[in-house]
This record gives C-alpha cells, sequence and structure tokens, in this order.
C-alpha cells in the first residue's frame, strides 16, 4: 500500500503543474463560469488522487484502512520504546 500512497503523492505533485488555467471568460457577467474553471484544476487532481487506488488495483478503503495499520503500528512502536526507556 506504500506504493498506491507514493502514486498519489506525485500526483499531488505534478498534476497541478499539468493542468493549465483557464482564462476569463469576457461573457460571463456574474463571475460562475469563471469560478467553476477556477476551481477545475483542483477537482481534477482531486479526482485523479481518489482514483489511483483503483488504477493500480486496490480499492481506496483497503488502502486508507491499510495506511490506518500501518500507522498504528508505528505509534505502537513508538509507545513501547518510551516504555522501555523509562
Amino acid at each position: 500500500m506504500l506504493f498506491v500512497q507514493g502514486v498519489q503523492l506525485f500526483i499531488l505533485t505534478t498534476l497541478p503543474l499539468v493542468v493549465p488555467s483557464f482564462p476569463n471568460l469576457p461573457a460571463d457577467k456574474f463571475g460562475i463560469v469563471d469560478i467553476f474553471f477556477a476551481q477545475l484544476p483542483r477537482v481534477i487532481v482531486l479526482m485523479t488522487v481518489v482514483q489511483a487506488p483503483r488504477m493500480v488495483g486496490t480499492g481506496a478503503t483497503k488502502a486508507i484502512a491499510q495506511a490506518g495499520k500501518v500507522a498504528g503500528g508505528a505509534v505502537v512502536a513508538v509507545g513501547a520504546a518510551a516504555y522501555s526507556i523509562v
């Protein structure tokens, strides 16, 4: 599951650089379309990060659960180390 998290980090760091910024539209009086286009690159990046586990062959919930297990194991290891020091 560390590979999935690595893929997600890669997407989060490189995709915003690749997705272009959209220009303002002069015909939009209220700015609704401009706001939508301003948020669209963030939405594309978020959707891609959420879909990354599925692209690798696992589910997003399974990847999150595995990350939770790893974090829980790290907390237990730090707690055991702190206990053995005291």
